[in-house]
């Protein structure tokens, strides 16, 4: 068994997004207040603390967001990422969005 370090719990959660100055496809499948696991198909690209940019739609926006994020940990799959310095109403979004679909998406695993 893991030791699980989130202090919240995530939801799976797909969506594509770009992060600026990467290449490739980058899609984002699962998601919290907090953070998110970023898929991509080469993780050799990020090491624990990068700090990224990352563009996205949240689905209950009508225009793509710019967030600033920080590398936790990398994996075969992919990257664990943070969010930085949110304003708050960036905040307010993302807890919203999370809030919405965590009633209509599984938690990760079930």
């Amino acid at each position: 068994m893991t030791h699980e370090h989130r202090k919240q719990p995530r939801i799976d959660f797909h969506l594509n997004i770009a992060v600026k100055g990467q290449n490739g496809p980058q899609r984002i499948i699962n998601f919290s207040p907090s953070g998110f696991f970023l898929s991509t198909e080469d993780p050799r690209q990020y090491q624990v603390g990068d700090e990224i940019c990352v563009v996205m739609e949240l689905p209950n926006e009508q225009a793509p967001r710019e967030f600033k994020a920080r590398v936790v940990h990398v994996s075969e799959r992919g990257a664990g990422v943070a969010f930085m310095d949110l304003q708050p109403e960036d905040a307010a979004s993302v807890e919203y969005c999370f809030h919405i679909f965590k009633h209509t998406m599984p938690l990760p695993g079930s």
